[in-house]
C-alpha cells in the first residue's frame, strides 16, 4: 500500500497543540497508537491479504473439486446471504412502492410564484443558519458513507483483478494487451484508503458546483425535480460524472478517460442527489434577487396563518390569491391564530386549510376542494408502513404511502397532519368549524 508514512505525522502536528497539557497526554498516546495500528491493517489489506485471496480463488478455479470451506460454514452463508438479502429487498420493495398518486382530473393546476422574504432578519438569518447546520451533519455523515462503501467498491474489484491476473487467462490477457492491463493497474494500484477518499471529496465538490448552477438558473425547479429516479440519474448524475471524471485525470495521472469515468461513477450517484437538495434547500434563485426592488406592502385581509409542523415554532403566512406562501413568519407566541396546517416532508409541501366558507387540500401546484361527501383512509401497513387515502362515492382522489422507519425523517408532523385531516372529513361539525376565526360580528373570515 502506498499509504504515506507521514500520515500520522501530519495529524499529530495539526491537533496536538490542543493536546498540550498532561491530562490529554494518555489520550493522544491512545490516538497515535491507533493510527499507527491503522495504517499497518490497511497496508497489509492492500498486499498480502489480497495476494492470498487471489491465490485461494485461482486455487479454486483450476481445481474445481477442491472445498475452500466445509460444508456447514458453505450453508451457514448460504443461509445468511438469504436472510439478509430478504431483508434488503423488502426494504427496497417499500422504497419503491411509497409516493403520491392523484386523481388529476379532481385536483386543479395552480400556478406558484416565488415566495418573498420574512418579515425578520434575524429570524430569518437564525433559521437559516439551523437548516445548514442540519444540512451540512447530513453531508457529513454522507460523505462518510460514501467513502467506506468506496473502498470496498475498489477492495472487491482490486481482489477481482489480481484474481484474474492470477488466472492462466488473465496472464494471457496481460500479455496480448499490456496497455490495457498497464491502466487497469494504473487505477487499481491506488492507495485503499486515500484514493476512495478523495474520489468522494471530487463528486461532493463538482456535485454542489453543478446543482449551484441549475439551482441559481430555474434548472433544478422546472427541468430535475419534475423528473422521476431514472430521469435525474440519465440527465443529470450521468453528465456530472463527466465533470468529476475531468477532475480525477486533473488529481491523478490516469491518461484514459473510460477509466477516470468509472472511477468516479460510484461515489457520484450516491451524492448528486444530495448536493441537488443541498443547493435546493439553501441557495436562491436569481428570481429572488429581483424580488429586493418590490415595494413591500402590508399584510393584506385575505391571507391566512398557517401552522407550520415541521418546527412546531413558526407560523407561515399564505396568500390564496398569489397561490404561494408569501415568505413571512412568525413564531408561535404571537398568538396569530392559524386557519390552517402545513407540511414538508420528502420534497413536498402538504398545506390544508380553510378560505371563507371552503376547506381546500393542496400539495404542491394542485388544489382539491373538500367536500362533505369524501371519506379518508388513514392505515398502517405492517410495522413501518402508512398509507392515508382520500376517496369520493368510489373513486380514489389521492394516496400517499410512505415509510415510518426513523430514517427516513421525524414522523410526528406526518401524523399530526393526517390525523387532522382525518378527524375533520370523518365528523360533520369538525369539518364545518375547522380554522375557523373568531373575527367579531363587523368581519367576515377570508
Amino acid at each position: 500500500m502506498n499509504t504515506p508514512e507521514n500520515l500520522s505525522a501530519l495529524i499529530s502536528g495539526a491537533v496536538s497543540p490542543i493536546f498540550t497539557g498532561p491530562v490529554f497526554a494518555s489520550l493522544w498516546e491512545t490516538i497515535e497508537g491507533l493510527l499507527i495500528r491503522l495504517q499497518y491493517f490497511l497496508s497489509v489489506i492492500d498486499g498480502s491479504a489480497l495476494r492470498e485471496i487471489s491465490r485461494m480463488i485461482d486455487e479454486a478455479l483450476r481445481h474445481p473439486g477442491t472445498r475452500l470451506l466445509n460444508d456447514h460454514l458453505v450453508w451457514f452463508f448460504v443461509g445468511g446471504s438469504l436472510f439478509v438479502g430478504t431483508l434488503a429487498f423488502a426494504a427496497l420493495w417499500r422504497v419503491l412502492l411509497t409516493g403520491i398518486r392523484f386523481d388529476k382530473v379532481s385536483f386543479r393546476k395552480r400556478k406558484r410564484s416565488t415566495p418573498g422574504f420574512a418579515v425578520s432578519i434575524w429570524g430569518a438569518v437564525s433559521e437559516y443558519l439551523r437548516s445548514v447546520v442540519k444540512t451540512i451533519l447530513e453531508g457529513v455523515i454522507l460523505m462518510c458513507v460514501t467513502a467506506v462503501l468506496t473502498m470496498v467498491g475498489h477492495l472487491l474489484c482490486k481482489i477481482g483483478w489480481y484474481s484474474y491476473q492470477a488466472s492462466p487467462v488473465g496472464q494471457a490477457y496481460a500479455a496480448y494487451f499490456p496497455h490495457r492491463a498497464q491502466l487497469i493497474n494504473m487505477v487499481l494500484c491506488r492507495d485503499l484508503f486515500l484514493f476512495p477518499v478523495m474520489l468522494t471529496g471530487i463528486s461532493f465538490g463538482v456535485g454542489m458546483a453543478f446543482f449551484a448552477c441549475c439551482r441559481l438558473f430555474h434548472i433544478t425547479r422546472y427541468v430535475y425535480l419534475p423528473r422521476g429516479p431514472l430521469g435525474k440519474i440519465v440527465l443529470f448524475a450521468l453528465p456530472l460524472n463527466v465533470g468529476a471524471a475531468a477532475s480525477v485525470r486533473t488529481l491523478f495521472p490516469i491518461p484514459h478517460w473510460g477509466a477516470a469515468y468509472a472511477a468516479a461513477l460510484i461515489p457520484t450517484l450516491l451524492v448528486f442527489a444530495y448536493c441537488s437538495r443541498f443547493t435546493n434547500r439553501l441557495l436562491p434563485e436569481l428570481g429572488m434577487f429581483f424580488s429586493v426592488w418590490k415595494r413591500k406592502k402590508d399584510t393584506p385581509q385575505h391571507v391566512v396563518f398557517l401552522q407550520d409542523l415541521n418546527t412546531g415554532k413558526k407560523i407561515l403566512e399564505y396568500d390564496p390569491l398569489a397561490e404561494a406562501l408569501t415568505g413571512k413568519r412568525f413564531p408561535v407566541d404571537d398568538g396569530i391564530e392559524t386557519q390552517g396546517l402545513f407540511l414538508t416532508r420528502s420534497g413536498r409541501e402538504f398545506i390544508l386549510y380553510r378560505y371563507g366558507h371552503d376547506l381546500f387540500f393542496q400539495v404542491d401546484d394542485r388544489e382539491l376542494l373538500l367536500r362533505t361527501d369524501m371519506s379518508v383512509q388513514w392505515r398502517k401497513k405492517g410495522r413501518f408502513g402508512r398509507c392515508f387515502q382520500l376517496n369520493r362515492e368510489g373513486t380514489r382522489l389521492f394516496r400517499l404511502a410512505w415509510s415510518s422507519l426513523p430514517l427516513f425523517g421525524p414522523q410526528a408532523p406526518a401524523a399530526a397532519f393526517f390525523d387532522a385531516f382525518e378527524g375533520i372529513l370523518k365528523n360533520r361539525t369538525a369539518y364545518e368549524n375547522a380554522f375557523t376565526v373568531d373575527l367579531g360580528e363587523d368581519q367576515a373570515i377570508g
